[in-house]
């Protein structure tokens, strides 16, 4: 599978989580971030080198936190609504970029380490 469609399939799936933790999961608790964790994980577990890892990771991290910021928002989006929304979900969504490219890395390099300990015995 190519690396394009991987990351549409993340960025989906990371947007289809993202609305289900604002209506359904949770309910606005912290516990929210522990899917995303996950989500982050995996997307760096299905990766084939530590670069698409990071960009998965990272894709999944800012997608997950943007859904979720947007679809929280209850207010009426008007034009001048939006143009504070915007800005202001792009920027905390970096958070969630970090985290994902953190944890996707992390989830890679781990597989890549116990592979090659397997591999040794």
């Amino acid at each position: 599978m190519s690396p394009t469609v991987r990351r549409a399939l993340v960025t989906l799936v990371s947007v289809a989580m993202g609305y289900a933790s604002a209506h359904y999961l949770f309910a606005g608790s912290a516990a929210n971030v522990v899917p995303w964790g996950v989500l982050a994980a995996a997307a760096g577990l299905w990766a084939e080198d530590a670069g698409q890892a990071r960009a998965q990771g990272g894709l999944a991290g800012f997608a997950v936190s943007a859904a979720f910021l947007w679809f929280d928002n209850t207010d009426a989006k008007t034009p001048a609504h939006l143009a504070h929304l915007l800005p202001a979900v792009a920027v905390a969504s970096l958070f969630g970029l970090g985290c994902g490219l953190a944890l996707a890395w992390l989830a890679w390099t781990l597989r890549t380490r116990s592979r090659r300990v397997g591999a040794r015995r």
